[in-house]
């Protein structure tokens, strides 16, 4: 007995048109993926700038469009836009000449054939010739100024700022801590030295041992004042750089979770903004240095003997809200004081 075998076709075609679907889908979704997270990295991660370029336009790359349509054109630099100029005819300048065409081999109403000559020659009966303006495709600038192909033109590539989050801004970031609390020390230094000597002096001991050991003491006094300002500048700077880090990666999570790459730059661009907005933590120092008297315990002293710890100049730090990446305030801290 025979019979029609069963048939699955339809089933397994049905399953390879939604294999396909899916495959289109995901790359559809990688590509989001893919937009979204350049975008961030473009406005987070550093750029070298770059200085402004002038170079020669390469003719080569220039293809005149083959439609008359100059959209179409290829290899046009930035400022200019392709243009198709009439060329226009030479002639002689003799009052009742007839104007000749430009293109060797044409003939005038005078007879004979038209062989180009260079401006200010002259023939028998006839005036100096001038040439005509050549045509076709070539580049207009922003001025409207026609250059023929072939003409030089020089291009200026403009200057490229630094981008993203990188040494410059970073620098910045420390020098305003630096510039702040430097002069505050140096002045306190210069005060306690001033101070110094008047009571070794007071105390007729400007020549002594004691004068020796007390001015000694007085410079490790000042080059730890200047190294804990240089640590606190760092620490701020860190602190800041660790906090744009943070925001960063918290902006590729929601990439991954909406895969909306529009929203994402968006509040990358709006993160980014608010960042180089922050500013450090900046309070009036407390002393570098304690008052020293011949035969004082000095602030250096008391750092170097248990239960006296050195107290730091700087404010304790500070919890400053700064907005995440989802644009609510107060949802990430970042310390800015030492």
């Amino acid at each position: 007995m025979s019979g029609s075998a069963p048939s699955n076709n339809q089933a397994v075609q049905f399953e390879e048109q939604q294999a396909a679907q899916a495959q289109q889908q995901e790359a559809q979704r990688q590509a989001r993926l893919t937009q979204g997270q350049a975008a961030i990295n473009k406005i987070f991660d550093f750029s070298a700038a770059t200085p402004a370029l002038t170079s020669n336009y390469d003719w080569s790359t220039f293809q005149a469009p083959t439609t008359g349509d100059a959209s179409t054109a290829s290899g046009v630099p930035a400022g200019y836009k392709a243009t198709y100029q009439n060329p226009t005819p030479g002639h002689y300048a003799s009052p009742g000449v007839t104007t000749y065409a430009a293109n060797a081999g044409d003939t005038g109403q005078r007879g004979g054939t038209y062989s180009p000559m260079a401006t200010g020659t002259t023939t028998a009966g006839s005036g100096a010739y001038t040439p005509g303006t050549a045509g076709g495709w070539g580049l207009t600038d922003a001025s409207g100024k026609f250059y023929v192909k072939g003409t030089p033109i020089s291009i200026t590539t403009p200057a490229q700022a630094e981008g993203g989050f990188g040494p410059s801004f970073y620098k910045n970031y420390t020098d305003q801590i630096l510039n702040y609390y430097q002069p505050q020390e140096a002045k306190q230094y210069s005060e306690s030295k001033r101070d110094l000597l008047y009571s070794l002096a007071n105390s007729g001991n400007i020549n002594s041992s004691t004068a020796a050991d007390q001015t000694g003491e007085l410079g490790y006094e000042d080059a730890l004042a200047k190294a804990s300002i240089v640590a606190n500048a760092n620490q701020q700077t860190g602190n800041l750089q660790q906090q744009i880090q943070t925001n960063k990666e918290s902006l590729i999570n929601q990439l991954y979770a909406t895969e909306d790459p529009t929203l994402t730059a968006n509040l990358a661009e709006s993160s980014a903004n608010a960042s180089k907005l922050t500013t450090p933590n900046l309070t009036p120092a407390a002393s570098f240095f304690a008052p020293i008297a011949v035969g004082a315990t000095s602030a250096l002293n008391s750092a170097l003997y248990p239960g006296q710890p050195y107290a730091s100049p700087f404010t304790q730090p500070q919890q400053a809200n700064v907005t995440s990446a989802s644009g609510s305030p107060g949802s990430s801290k970042v310390y800015q004081g030492a």
